[in-house]
């Protein structure tokens, strides 16, 4: 028997042992047990979902002078607080 094979074998006894210790639950601790990941798995998700607009938000906020026309953008859009030398700011 190969390494893999035999992790799987595991793997599945594993799984056969616990859904036959699930199966012998009652109701009540079924309950006890599904409610608690369920909450974790809400939770995860919102957590997850408010990063993904985070970053989502951020991004936009970095393309937000793409629609605008070139001679109407100044450099303090373009640039913010970072430092330029004027010697290479061309004004039109």
């Amino acid at each position: 028997m190969t390494n893999s094979s035999f992790l799987i074998q595991n793997i599945t006894d594993s799984g056969s042992q616990l859904v036959s210790i699930y199966s012998n639950l009652s109701v009540e601790a079924k309950l006890g047990i599904l409610v608690p990941l369920l909450l974790a798995m809400i939770s995860a998700s919102h957590t997850l979902y408010k990063n993904y607009r985070e970053r989502q938000k951020k991004l936009r906020s970095l393309f937000n002078l793409t629609w605008k026309n070139s001679t109407s953008i100044g450099k303090e859009e373009v640039l913010g607080n970072r430092p330029f030398n004027e010697y290479y700011f061309f004004k039109t």
